[in-house]
């Protein structure tokens, strides 16, 4: 049985807002999630004439198909929506769009806290997505990532499999 986590979904007056900001932007491919399931929105497709409650959406992956595109287009999001409660991560050509405070370093947060687990918590990232959970834990940032995003990452690796051989 799949069970959701968490509840954040996007109202639907920021989704027709992201939607015009990706048309700005010409965005012709991107997933939408509600967290369980995602769909792929394609070329010209209207959101609101597809299968898509956008009272669900929790979450948008955009493929610019370059990374300054992406670099851009998260800027503008973050411009427009930050004081909305919407963040915006680029990572290489994509982006991911969705609640502030929903990101990797909550999910690590809400999974342990549902296993119970209390040990030492490692983390491995390269780009700027990866940033609020480099903060949160014992992390790992990969060399050949982005400079800026592994600079807030406690140590540098070349691997994860150096990672995993190291905490062996």
């Amino acid at each position: 049985k799949i069970e959701v986590m968490y509840s954040h979904e996007l109202d639907s007056r920021t989704v027709h807002l992201i939607q015009d900001i990706l048309s700005k932007h010409n965005v012709k491919e991107y997933m939408l999630s509600n967290g369980i399931d995602q769909a792929r929105i394609i070329g010209e497709q209207n959101i609101n004439k597809l299968d898509v409650d956008v009272n669900q959406v929790r979450g948008y992956y955009v493929d610019t198909y370059n990374p300054e595109s992406a670099f851009k287009l998260a800027a503008q999001i973050n411009a427009e929506l930050g004081d909305d409660g919407i963040t915006a991560y680029p990572n290489n050509q994509y982006v991911a769009i969705g609640m502030s405070g929903i990101h990797k370093g909550h999910g690590v947060d809400r999974l342990t806290k549902l296993i119970g687990f209390n040990g030492d918590i490692h983390v491995i990232g390269d780009d700027y997505n990866d940033i609020p959970m480099f903060k949160r834990y014992d992390s790992y940032g990969i060399k050949s990532g982005v400079v800026d995003a592994i600079s807030f990452a406690k140590n540098q690796t070349n691997s994860v499999s150096d990672v995993l051989n190291n905490l062996k």
